[in-house]
């Protein structure tokens, strides 16, 4: 039979390549001694091919032989494959456990240290993947408890240099498989075993030794929420006493927050003071960011009360220097996150927050202290819309409390009435000396800007009546009290006609009034040189006649009429007014409106042609008269009856019509009372491309003019 020894490596492979078949794998478990040396040579051959079935076929033939053939399986596996990135041994004592434990197990007691060499080579061989560490925990999970603890210890002997995660890695996998286990495993390895995956998070968040794409901040607080108190006691004491300045403290108990808030609140009960610690460290060792403020109110949003006041306290002391916006970003995040929790912040520490929080907004908008990417304005102004009425008044109180000369305020006050205008309302109802005095304040440090001006416009557009009034009015004041503010009457009221024209008719007569006059006189300052300043207020005042309602535009024809100025301002308003859509319709209905419009129209064009100087101030008016399609040339040309000088003015204007439009020319005299004897002249020269004078049109106006 010893030649047998001597088969050809083929004729072996052939039957290790059968071996899946039952009767094939019974033929060798049962092979009587004489055969021993082909079942050795055959067990040798399996674990050199390590295919797929190899795990598989030894499995089977170790759970149905005796204790001789199990051992010569073990040792053909921990001896004779020197591969060291082999899972075979893992897998063999995977499928081992799982399908044979009692078999196992007794072949465990009389053959200790066979499992003992199997075990070990078994994880000394097992990679980090995912895959190994389930088949670890597999078998930690049916084993005895003397077979789990030699693997576990393994496990943790091995969990060094580019092994150092799988210590934390086997250690999810069996409180998530069979988290029992925990108890049985000897104090002094579990405790190694959590201090290695405590230094593998630690690693991971300061960006040293082996980076993996598992978050084990996120394995340490699932391993906390899945296994024993004691354990967990074990895992924050010793997240308590390790050395890092990354948010690692504030990772895990978040990641416990999100996972079980049960478990958190329970841990806080049992092992008050530790989880006291880990909170402190966790705020003390966040990043001033939006993400760990999140984080940060992740935890607040289920945590007890005692445990909220205590981090919430701690954000307040480290929220200075390079932190000095923290409480800003964590008061936000509560607000968003679970705004009802502001109710459970000690008055005190909510108090010191708010400060923070304004300050933060004030340092950024003065330009001091730390600049960042978020606008702390709409933080504060977000806080108050999404927090209680008493937290919103305190801000408000704090706001009118802080010394700047800044937007601040405006910020805030237009960013509330863009996110909730009912909220603003409610805010005036119930605080209304805080939200007047806030207000003012908006007003009297907005800038005379149109950005500014936009913001004033975008709270009164939504606000009640009365609060829309109270704004124009601090606008009014402003404008009198401040002499660089006397354009800002204009910019407003341009900026409500642009965003809510309708809003102009809640504004009462004597606001509307003075806004009117203020806007008017400073499109006059600026022809007269006074306001130098790259917005056009003519044009402001011509856009707001032709896109309101009656009154505000009889309003400004009454103020660009009673104007007093050594400028041709009004000849420049008319000019300007023509640019407008449909600008001679307009003068038409407001004409017909009431005579005291009319007369405004009349006065405003003959001190218009009063006032022409030169050759641009003739050519205004003749692009005037072209584009005039209603009663505004008839006005024109009657300007030219008041004496001797507008005659010749408009005979002038005329001429330089009939020359750029011959057709508009005939037009304008066919309208005109006065023109019938002379437009067939006027005709015949047009047809005959004669040369048109100034004389030409001297019929078109009253005999006796007179002579000044």
């Amino acid at each position: 039979m010893v030649k047998i020894i001597e088969i050809k490596d083929n004729i072996i492979e052939d039957v290790v390549g059968n071996l899946s078949d039952k009767e094939n794998t019974f033929i060798i478990s049962s092979a009587s001694q004489e055969i021993v040396e082909v079942k050795e040579k055959i067990f040798e051959t399996i674990v050199a091919k390590e295919t797929d079935k190899s795990a598989e076929i030894l499995s089977k033939v170790m759970a149905k032989s005796d204790e001789g053939t199990i051992a010569s399986v073990i040792t053909n596996i921990t001896e004779k494959n020197t591969n060291e990135d082999s899972t075979l041994s893992l897998k063999v004592m995977a499928d081992f456990s799982e399908n044979s434990p009692e078999k196992l197990e007794a072949y465990a007691e009389t053959n200790s240290e066979q499992i003992e060499i199997l075990s070990i080579d078994a994880v000394q061989k097992a990679s980090v993947s995912n895959e190994d560490v389930d088949l670890i925990a597999k078998v930690v999970a049916v084993v005895n408890d003397k077979i789990a603890n030699i693997v576990v210890e393994e496990v943790s002997k091995s969990s060094s240099e580019e092994k150092q995660s799988l210590s934390a890695k086997v250690f999810q996998a069996i409180v998530e498989t069979e988290p029992d286990k925990m108890d049985i495993i000897n104090t002094e390895v579990r405790d190694l075993m959590i201090e290695q995956t405590i230094e593998s998070a630690k690693d991971q968040q300061e960006g040293t030794g082996i980076q993996e794409q598992e978050d084990f901040t996120d394995i340490v607080s699932d391993i906390i929420v899945n296994t024993d108190s004691e354990t967990a006691e074990k895992i924050i004491n010793e997240l308590n006493d390790v050395n890092t300045e990354s948010n690692l403290s504030l990772e895990v108990i978040s990641g416990i927050s999100e996972k079980d808030e049960n478990k958190l609140n329970e841990l806080s009960e049992n092992i008050k003071d530790e989880m006291n610690e880990l909170t402190i460290d966790a705020v003390q060792n966040a990043e001033n960011t939006s993400e760990d403020s999140q984080l940060i109110a992740n935890v607040v949003s289920v945590i007890n009360n005692d445990l909220i006041n205590i981090m919430v306290e701690e954000v307040s002391k480290v929220s200075t220097d390079e932190k000095q916006t923290l409480s800003a970003k964590v008061l936000q995040a509560i607000v968003e996150t679970e705004p009802d929790k502001m109710d459970i912040i000690n008055n005190e520490i909510k108090d010191v927050m708010i400060e923070q929080t304004v300050e933060s907004a004030k340092n950024q908008s003065e330009g001091t202290g730390i600049q960042e990417q978020e606008d702390f304005t709409d933080i504060v102004s977000d806080i108050i819309v999404n927090t209680d009425s008493e937290t919103a008044e305190k801000i408000i109180n704090e706001l009118n409390d802080v010394n700047t000369e800044s937007n601040l305020s405006l910020k805030v006050i237009s960013g509330i009435s863009q996110k909730d205008a009912k909220k603003l309302d409610e805010l005036a109802g119930n605080n209304l000396e805080q939200i007047e005095e806030l207000t003012t304040d908006a007003v009297q440090n907005a800038e005379n800007t149109s950005e500014d001006s936009d913001l004033i416009a975008q709270v009164v557009s939504v606000v009640n009546d009365n609060f829309a009034n109270k704004v124009v009015e601090e606008v009014n004041k402003a404008a009198e009290l401040d002499e660089t503010k006397d354009s800002l009457s204009a910019k407003v009221l341009q900026a409500i006609v642009d965003e809510e024209p309708a809003k102009i008719e809640a504004i009462s007569k004597e606001n509307k009034d003075q806004l009117i006059e203020d806007a008017v006189d400073a499109a006059k300052k600026q022809k007269e040189g006074d306001i130098i300043d790259e917005t056009d207020y003519t044009k402001i005042i011509t856009d707001v006649m032709v896109n309101t309602e009656t009154e505000t535009a009889s309003k400004i024809l009454e103020e660009v009429d009673n104007i007093e100025t050594d400028s041709n301002f009004k000849l420049d308003f008319i000019d300007v007014l023509k640019e407008e859509e449909n600008f001679d319709k307009t003068l038409d209905i407001l004409s017909a409106t009431s005579v005291q419009n009319n007369d405004a129209i009349t006065n405003i064009i003959n001190e218009a042609i009063d006032k022409i100087e030169d050759d641009e101030d003739v050519s205004k008016i003749t692009d005037i008269l072209k584009d005039s399609e209603g009663s505004l040339s008839e006005k024109i040309l009657d300007a030219g009856n008041k004496n001797k000088e507008n005659k010749e003015k408009i005979s002038e204007v005329l001429k330089e019509v009939a020359e750029e439009d011959p057709d508009k020319v005939i037009e304008i005299i066919e309208n005109n009372k006065n023109t019938n004897e002379i437009l067939d002249a006027i005709k015949d020269k047009i047809e005959n491309e004669e040369a048109i004078t100034a004389e030409d049109f001297s019929n078109v106006f009253d005999e006796n003019v007179s002579p000044n």
